[in-house]
């Protein structure tokens, strides 16, 4: 390994000791094939092409976020629609948690109405999310799927069946929208909780 080498690494915070073992082998390798090469330059290069896979990583988890919230909140209008007249401005499932939409002035709304104090609109799903069993999950879809569960094994077992199956489950979810993953995923939360008991393989009931 070159001294050059070793003075550039000491310089760029690393230690000012022996490399390790397996970096000597990479510069006396890398010095076969190119005389010139620069241990400082390769970790910078190293370092950049990091950021960017980072970056990238970063922005698939931001898409997937918002098409979850788009889904959940999908999800919460087909499961308890409702017509705002005179609500302005726009609310997502997040605003469940600890944060209300608040009124804006509109040229639609009559003056005596947009005088009087602001009323907090929570989003539909509070609901859902008030009445899950267990602690309030931060995975907002997590918590409407759970709630819709629970709402369906009630309705199946309605009809006189002694347990109900997931196969059952993911039959009428299915309709909703819901994929047999994310049922999955509500029965493990729930089965966590408390709320439903496993009687046979796939077949569950309510606590009660």
């Amino acid at each position: 390994m070159k001294e050059s080498d070793r003075s550039e690494a000491g310089g760029s915070g690393l230690d000012s000791g022996p490399l390790p073992e397996v970096l000597e082998r990479l510069c006396d390798a890398m010095h076969g094939l190119d005389p010139d090469w620069n241990l400082e330059v390769w970790l910078i290069k190293k370092a950049e092409e990091e950021i960017e896979l980072l970056k990238m990583d970063l922005e698939r988890e931001r898409i997937k976020l918002e098409q979850k919230i788009h889904r959940v909140d999908s999800i919460a209008n087909r499961l308890e629609p409702e017509t705002r007249i005179y609500e302005a401005s726009q609310t997502n499932l997040f605003d469940c948690f600890d944060i209300a939409a608040v009124n804006t002035k509109s040229p639609f709304i009559p003056a005596s109405i947009q005088d009087e104090d602001p009323i907090d609109h929570p989003h539909p799903a509070k609901n859902l999310l008030d009445y899950l069993p267990g602690e309030v999950s931060d995975d907002p879809l997590l918590a409407v799927v759970a709630q819709m569960v629970l709402f369906e094994m009630d309705n199946i077992m309605g009809g006189g069946v002694e347990m109900v199956s997931i196969i059952q489950l993911n039959g009428v979810l299915s309709k909703r929208g819901i994929s047999p993953e994310e049922v999955d995923e509500a029965i493990d939360h729930l089965l966590m909780a408390g709320a439903i008991h496993e009687i046979e393989d796939d077949c569950f009931v309510p606590d009660e």
